[in-house]
């Protein structure tokens, strides 16, 4: 931990149906492009690692 910090006390709820997608609704609203983009990221990152697996011999094709 950094200095002056300490732990915290905290809860977290599951969500599922129509209150997720309301929560979803209001990120992409408010930061809009910016989470297509991590998205779009995030799966390129993965195709990338799993080509890189694949060529060091890591992965077996099927």
């Amino acid at each position: 931990m950094e200095d002056g910090t300490g732990p915290v006390d905290a809860t977290a709820e599951v969500v599922a149906g129509p209150e997720l997608e309301e929560i979803t609704r209001r990120i992409k609203e408010k930061d809009g492009l910016f989470t297509e983009v991590t998205k779009l990221l995030g799966t390129i990152g993965g195709t990338v690692s799993v080509r890189r697996m694949l060529l060091a011999g890591e992965l077996r094709q099927p």
